[in-house]
């Protein structure tokens, strides 16, 4: 959930955990497009069996993990979200 503050920035509160509980995650910020490298997380599944890593042009969402998810590819970010105001 998100809430557009008077300066231009999106602030993304835990203001409801029950649903962020329930989805397994909040919205944590979504950097510019650009070119990102994926790596396979759980090669064990039949989904990613046969898949390696790769870069692609993306659009990345980060997301705050509220519970156990199964993870089958993953990606890192370390920039900032300059539009974003981050309570985490």
């Amino acid at each position: 959930m998100l809430r557009f503050a008077d300066d231009g920035k999106v602030d993304c509160p835990n203001d409801n955990p029950n649903f962020t509980a329930v989805a397994g995650s909040r919205f944590g910020g979504h950097p510019p497009i650009a070119p990102f490298k994926f790596s396979v997380t759980r090669s064990d599944h039949p989904m990613t069996a046969n898949l390696r890593g790769f870069r692609v042009e993306e659009e990345l969402y980060l997301v705050h993990r509220t519970a156990v998810l199964d993870l089958l590819l993953h990606a890192s970010f370390t920039g900032t979200c300059p539009k974003l105001r981050d309570e985490s």
